[in-house]
C-alpha cells in the first residue's frame, strides 16, 4: 500500500491573511537588493511567490508598499524602545548605550537598514516618501532621545543644553552605519581599522555622555 507523503504548503496556498506580511518581507528584500527606484512590483511578487496582481490587491502603488514596509519593520521597534525607557532604573548613559546597540542589532545590521538607505539616497526623487520617513521614523527617534535626555536632566545626570544638536550627533552616525553596512569601501571610511560597529557605538555613547554630564563642582 503506497503512502501519500504530506506536501509542504506553498506560499500561494497559505491563508490570504498571511499574504500581506509575506509581501512586506519580500518587498524589504527587493528594496534592499535593488533600491526603491529599480525594484518593480514584479520583483516583489517573485520574491513573495505570488502573482503581481496579488501584490497590487494589497498595495495599490509602490509608494503604498514602501510605507507599509516602514510601518511593519520600524514601527514595532519604537514601541519596544519606549518600553525599555519606561522600565529603566539604571544610569542614563547605560540606557543610551543599550538603546543604540539594540537599534544596531534589530535594525541597522538587518535588511531593514535598506529603509534608511532609500531615504538618504533616493528621497529627493520621492518627496512623499521622504515626508513619510521623516514623520514616522526620524521624528519618533528624536522624540525618544528627547525623553532620555529629559530623564537625565531630571536625575541631575546631564546638564540642560541644546539637545537638538545632540540628537543629530547621535542619529547621523547610526544612519551612516546602516548605509555602509554592506559596502566595505564606504564602511572603511566610517570605522577605524579593526573597529566594529558596536565598538563605534559604544565610543559615541561615551563621548556624548561625558559631554553632557552635570558638573560636580571643583575638587578641593
Amino acid at each position: 500500500m503506497s503512502k501519500t507523503l504530506p506536501c509542504s504548503t506553498t506560499k500561494r496556498e497559505r491563508r490570504p491573511d498571511a499574504r500581506p506580511g509575506e509581501i512586506l518581507s519580500a518587498a524589504l528584500l527587493a528594496f534592499s537588493k535593488l533600491g526603491f527606484t529599480a525594484a518593480r512590483m514584479e520583483d516583489v511578487a517573485r520574491e513573495a511567490g505570488v502573482s503581481k496582481g496579488t501584490v497590487f490587491r494589497y498595495f495599490p502603488t509602490k509608494s503604498d508598499l514602501f510605507k507599509a514596509v516602514v510601518h511593519a519593520h520600524i514601527g514595532p521597534r519604537f514601541e519596544a524602545w519606549r518600553e525599555l525607557i519606561k522600565h529603566a532604573t539604571g544610569p542614563t548613559g547605560a540606557l543610551i548605550e543599550e538603546l543604540m546597540l539594540r537599534w544596531w542589532r534589530d535594525t541597522g545590521s538587518t535588511p531593514a537598514a535598506a529603509i534608511s538607505r532609500i531615504f538618504l539616497q533616493e528621497a529627493q526623487q520621492f518627496p512623499d516618501l521622504a515626508e513619510y520617513y521623516e514623520t514616522h521614523v526620524i521624528q519618533p527617534g528624536r522624540d525618544i532621545l528627547q525623553s532620555i535626555f529629559e530623564r537625565a536632566v531630571a536625575r541631575e545626570e546631564f546638564r540642560n543644553t541644546d539637545f537638538e544638536a545632540v540628537k543629530a550627533l547621535a542619529m547621523a552616525p547610526l544612519l551612516m552605519l546602516a548605509m555602509t553596512h554592506h559596502d566595505s569601501v564606504m564602511r572603511s571610511a566610517l570605522l577605524a581599522p579593526n573597529q566594529t560597529p558596536e565598538q563605534l557605538i559604544s565610543k559615541m555613547v561615551d563621548v556624548i555622555v561625558h559631554g553632557l554630564q552635570q558638573p560636580t563642582g571643583e575638587v578641593s
